[in-house]
């Protein structure tokens, strides 16, 4: 087992309790997008099985970067054949939607983005044709590493996926960099707040994005307490003297040194702190076919009480 990965399984006992839990909130609300259970959420958290939220408490408490839950059941089949777009979804009252909720809000408070799947706190991953060559979880190209809305100080502490199918075992690429590996010039260029990161929102042209940028660090903290925001393609690379690229490029060097495929089966789903892990894909060729893989992602904000003011009216838990 890889030595960054915390890994939980679940007894046959805890995964009946929480199909009964879910039971009792398919039947109470209508989607997991429903407000009156975004708001209740966190009460329905205090039902999980107790041994469950005190090994996810030892996860983000011990200084993992990453943690898979394994033991729910494959529920594939029920669930249909992967769709061919997030929009043609219809059904968020699924055991894996509420699953993805339950599990996400043991590390913090799911949140949407109202210009990202409609601001659903369940957001879909598989192959749209339309999407193929883009740098988007829904493409086929390779997806280069990056942790996620690197250009958003509301961006998310930690990232769920949650496995439907992946019968043709793609993995998700994860890096880990050990940023002890860094020379102290580096880590002190990094650290200065004046690298321009683009929004990288599918939604923006390219003009738009250009107009839509962040002026920050790419290193934050010390020690062994180094948070990052990761994503070279989105960085304005133009802006940057000599020592500032060589920089830029000796963590690029780190990041993909320590790339490993994370490789994730029905039923299981994975936490990943966005703020010590990059994450991508190698490129594959999709069959369009109804058999593709199929996940679901949750972005979790610890923090969110400093941006509830941000919150779309009617809507709690989205953000801009």
């Amino acid at each position: 087992m890889n030595q960054s990965i915390y890994s939980i399984e679940l007894s046959n006992s805890e995964v009946d309790d929480i199909q009964v839990l879910i039971g009792s909130l398919q039947e109470r609300y209508h989607s997991t997008d429903d407000q009156a259970f975004v708001r209740s959420l966190p009460e329905w958290v205090e039902s999980l099985p107790t041994r469950l939220r005190i090994e996810v408490k030892k996860f983000r408490h011990q200084g993992y970067p990453l943690v898979v839950i394994k033991g729910y059941p494959d529920m594939s089949e029920v669930m249909g054949t992967t769709p061919n777009h997030w929009k043609n979804i219809y059904n968020t009252n699924s055991n894996y939607d509420y699953y993805c909720c339950l599990m996400s809000s043991l590390c913090g408070d799911v949140v949407g983005f109202s210009d990202l799947q409609d601001g659903k706190l369940v957001q879909e991953i598989f192959p749209i044709q339309k999407d193929a060559g883009k740098q988007l979880g829904t493409g086929s190209v390779d997806l280069l590493l990056h942790t996620e809305d690197t250009s958003l100080d509301y961006r998310a502490d930690y990232l769920g996926f949650m496995c439907i199918r992946n019968i043709y075992q793609i993995p998700t690429s994860v890096s880990v960099p050990d940023f002890s590996k860094l020379s102290e010039k580096t880590i002190t260029i990094l650290k200065k707040n004046k690298f321009h990161i683009f929004n990288d929102r599918p939604c923006l042209s390219k003009e738009e994005r250009h107009e839509n940028y962040t002026v920050c660090s790419i290193l934050t903290g010390s020690g062994d307490h180094i948070h990052m925001r990761y994503d070279p393609l989105y960085m304005d690379k133009d802006a940057l003297d000599t020592e500032e690229l060589e920089a830029v490029s000796e963590l690029e060097a780190l990041a993909e040194a320590a790339v490993f495929d994370l490789v994730l089966s029905p039923g299981e789903i994975a936490f990943i702190d966005n703020y010590r892990c990059a994450h991508g894909r190698k490129a594959y060729q999709p069959r369009y076919d109804g058999t593709d893989r199929w996940l679901k992602r949750t972005q979790i904000l610890t923090r969110l009480r400093d941006f509830k003011h941000l919150s779309l009216p009617g809507r709690i838990n989205v953000l801009p």
